[in-house]
């Protein structure tokens, strides 16, 4: 029950965090929609959860790396719907390549807010899950245009 609660969590709070960057109205049947595709992001989380547990058996550390490289999943699905769940897993990975400590030092910043939350016994979510959203939204905003800007 947690993996179908988690995935469509995940799935609508990058939804969420996609509209916010790009300025769009976000409404409250918008926070529902998740529901008609709902199987396609199922699949997408049961799919990352497997890949990360089989990573971590090796290690802890390799079952992190590999969470940073499927990160980008669910934001991904949302922009191309065409996409099948492997598809958009193998398109995190590839995105992911040589940004993962970027994503690791992002997460690390949001260490206070956890805390925070942990402290207040949850009521600073209130704060802090939309803006770790968003956070990740931008991130994965920044690392699309890099993927199509190159440096040289």
């Amino acid at each position: 029950m947690k993996s179908l609660r988690d995935s469509y969590i995940t799935t609508q709070s990058g939804k969420v965090g996609l509209k916010v960057i790009e300025e769009q109205k976000i409404d409250i049947e918008m926070l529902f929609s998740g529901f008609q595709d709902y199987s396609r992001s199922l699949v997408a989380g049961l799919l990352v959860g497997i890949y990360v547990i089989l990573w971590s058996l090796l290690l802890i550390v390799p079952g992190i790396i590999a969470s940073f490289s499927y990160s980008m999943t669910f934001f991904i699905m949302e922009e191309n719907p065409q996409l099948s769940a492997g598809e958009a897993i193998q398109a995190s990975k590839s995105m992911m390549y040589g940004h993962k400590w970027r994503l690791f030092e992002l997460m690390f910043s949001f260490i206070g807010w956890w805390l925070l939350c942990i402290i207040t016994f949850g009521i600073a979510l209130i704060y802090v899950a939309p803006y770790y959203s968003t956070a990740l939204a931008i991130f994965y905003t920044d690392l699309k245009h890099l993927q199509h800007n190159p440096v040289s």
